[in-house]
């Protein structure tokens, strides 16, 4: 366009000389540009004696600064001093310090085109050119105007609502809500500010900053601060407001309602089976609660009692039995509390019971899925079996089978998991030992065995499978307990586990005995009553040493 414009304008300087020499005058030539306001061009040159459209630029202030923005007027005429309407004006600062708020406008019927004028941001200062340029005829006028801007200090504090707020006389409620109000100076729609609002209840989760971030184009800003429960951890709170990129902060702090409680959860019991005292299992267990407020959050601070729903056997909350006084705990920062559970002499189900307030704002719950039970394998509670009853292994080694126990307490329970059973043979080769695994609920152990030598001439073996449990016995006064006193209860008295090679249930010369330890004495007590015996008899598959019993009842 430029090119074109070039060869019109050198057209129209040809035809001025023809023109001039048919008259007998002279011409000059010249190469065509910009005319700049107050020129005018002739032949291409400048011509100040021609008259050329105009361009005029002036400021309704030489001095800006935010929130005291200028107005650029520019005003274009033809050569005869005519106003022009419906031109092209465009606005452009030389410097980048300001900005203007469009960048072209046309001009109107007085024929003039307006800006406004800002600084770039706050911190722009010094001097700079705002320019307006307009194009007639294939030229462009063009004229320009300096500017001082001066530096804008960026200011933020707190209004004195809600009403006290300045005087410390303003608490929220638990879970409420207010409107604070900033107020601003230096920001403006042309040179907005960025202010970061914080506080201790926002960074704990417990409160809500509506903006978090404030784009403030004006004097005053409006944020909205939502309580969740933040009371319940401390008693005030301070919102701190912070300008990006400035020094300027403030501060204002309020208090806080504290949540009323609303409910108590039980949280955990752990484990959640404990065993019966004295069988060298886990005796303990710890029930945690949860004081809680309206919304679910964790409540510090509060007074929770706590007692025994039950005292089958025994049991014990913080060494107190059932009738004693209740413990009374603090929930502490973490908003828990947790009492120790010691197991009795009963498998039962355990309940602990939590309160907090009194009489009409009472709350309780209680605790679940904590039980007592046995736990130790019972010989009336041990079977064991084969995968397969006769292999081909008489003459053939590595030929396999597979030995299951099933292992219940005296209850019927399974017993935990990781019980040992151990198991010898006479014959082949048999896994030393397995532990038990609750398999869908069931407490099961597997053992692996192969054919090999020694092989029995007959080509029969015997697995045997042992445990360390408990000698079974009848409970007759429902105790769960074994009483020695004042006669002693039925019980299977077991002695050493030997190999029974003609599985005949009898130590016969040259089956091995595996001694358990037990302190041996001269015969095993037998039952007088013949009801018990015959329910306490052992069977041809319970190989025990007679001569090995100790002649009570003993857990082993």
């Amino acid at each position: 366009m430029a090119i074109r414009s070039l060869l019109r304008l050198w057209a129209l300087v040809a035809a001025v000389v023809m023109l001039q020499a048919c008259g007998g005058g002279s011409g000059s030539g010249g190469s065509a540009g910009e005319c700049l306001f107050g020129s005018a061009c002739t032949g291409g040159t400048p011509d100040p004696a021609a008259a050329l459209p105009t361009l005029a630029l002036t400021l309704s202030s030489s001095s800006i600064r935010t929130g005291a923005p200028a107005t650029v007027t520019a005003t274009l005429r033809d050569a005869s001093g005519s106003v022009l309407e419906g031109r092209i004006v465009t606005f452009q600062v030389e410097r980048g310090l300001g900005v203007t708020n469009v960048a072209t406008a046309l001009t109107d019927g007085n024929g003039r085109a307006a800006a406004i004028l800002s600084p770039a941001s706050n911190a722009s200062a010094g001097a700079d050119e705002v320019a307006a340029s307009a194009s007639l005829g294939g030229t462009v006028y063009r004229s320009a105007v300096g500017f001082q801007l001066n530096a804008t200090p960026v200011s933020v504090g707190f209004a004195d609502s809600p009403p006290g707020l300045l005087a410390n006389e303003f608490t929220l409620s638990a879970f409420g809500q207010a409107v604070f109000q900033l107020n601003i100076t230096g920001a403006s729609p042309v040179a907005p500010v960025n202010i970061t609002l914080s506080s201790a209840c926002t960074a704990l989760g417990r409160a809500r900053l509506e903006p978090a971030v404030v784009t403030a184009t004006g004097a005053v800003q409006s944020v909205f601060f939502v309580d969740q429960g933040c009371g319940a951890l401390q008693v005030s709170d301070e919102i701190r407001a912070t300008v990006a990129g400035s020094s300027s902060t403030a501060s204002v702090a309020f208090g806080i309602g504290r949540p009323d409680v609303s409910s108590l959860a039980f949280v955990r019991a752990e484990p959640e089976q404990i065993y019966l005292r004295g069988s060298g299992l886990a005796e303990t267990s710890i029930v945690t609660f949860q004081v809680r407020d309206a919304s679910g959050q964790p409540l510090a601070n509060e007074m929770v009692t706590l007692s025994l729903a039950t005292g089958a056997g025994g049991v014990l909350l913080e060494g107190r039995t059932v009738a004693d006084e209740p413990v009374t705990v603090t929930s502490g920062t973490g908003c828990e509390v947790s009492v120790r559970i010691n197991a009795g002499t009963v498998p039962t189900p355990v309940r602990v019971q939590a309160r907090v307030g009194e009489g009409a704002s009472e709350v309780s719950t209680v605790s679940s899925n904590l039980s007592v039970a046995v736990g130790l394998p019972s010989q009336r509670n041990f079977s064991l079996s084969q995968a397969t009853r006769n292999i081909e292994g008489f003459n053939i080694d590595g030929v396999s089978n597979t030995y299951s126990v099933i292992v219940s307490d005296r209850s019927g329970n399974p017993v935990p998991a990781g019980t040992t059973i151990n198991f010898i043979t006479e014959g082949g080769q048999v896994q030393q030992s397995a532990q038990v695994q609750l398999i869908n609920g069931m407490a099961r152990a597997s053992a692996a065995f192969v054919s090999a030598d020694p092989r029995p001439a007959d080509g029969r073996i015997t697995v045997t499978a042992y445990a360390l449990g408990e000698e079974a016995f009848i409970d007759l006064n429902g105790n769960n307990v074994w009483d020695a006193l004042p006669v002693p209860e039925p019980f299977r008295d077991l002695g050493d586990v030997f190999k029974d090679h003609n599985f005949n249930g009898f130590v016969d010369p040259g089956e091995e005995v595996i001694s358990l330890g037990i302190g041996a004495v001269s015969s095993c007590v037998i039952p007088s009553n013949l009801t018990y015996a015959a329910l306490l008899a052992l069977g041809t598959d319970e190989p025990s040493v007679p001569a090995t019993c100790d002649g009570t009842w003993t857990p082993r």
